[in-house]
C-alpha cells in the first residue's frame, strides 16, 4: 500500500474534482510539523473561474481529506502562489488556519 502523503491526497481530490470539469491549479503541498500548507495557482480554480460555493467545496474537500487521511495533520492552511490566499470571495492571512482537527 502506497503511503498516503499530503501530495497524494491533494492529487486524488483534484483528480476527482476534475471529473466535474474543474481545473484546479496546485502550486505546492508542504507539511510543516502538524500543518499541511496547500498553495494554489492564480488563473485556475479555486482562485478564479468558480463561484463561491464551488470554491468553498474545493477548499473543504481538500482540507477534510488531509485531516482525515494524513497522520499527524491537525491543521490546513491555504495560500496563493506562496502568498496570502485571496480570491474574489475569500481572503485568508498567510498563516491563517482554514481547517483544524
Amino acid at each position: 500500500v502506497e503511503e498516503l502523503t499530503p501530495e497524494a491526497v491533494v492529487k486524488a481530490v483534484v483528480e476527482s474534482l476534475e471529473e466535474h470539469s474543474l481545473e484546479i491549479g496546485i502550486d505546492s503541498v508542504t507539511m510543516e510539523e502538524d500543518t499541511v500548507i496547500v498553495s494554489f495557482l492564480y488563473g485556475k480554480a479555486p482562485l478564479s473561474s468558480v463561484g463561491s460555493t464551488v470554491e468553498e467545496t474545493i477548499l473543504n474537500s481538500i482540507a477534510d481529506s488531509l485531516l482525515d487521511n494524513i497522520d499527524g495533520c491537525k491543521k490546513v492552511i491555504f495560500r496563493a502562489e506562496g502568498e496570502a490566499y485571496e480570491s474574489g470571495h475569500y481572503a485568508f492571512g498567510i498563516d491563517e488556519v482554514y481547517a483544524a482537527e
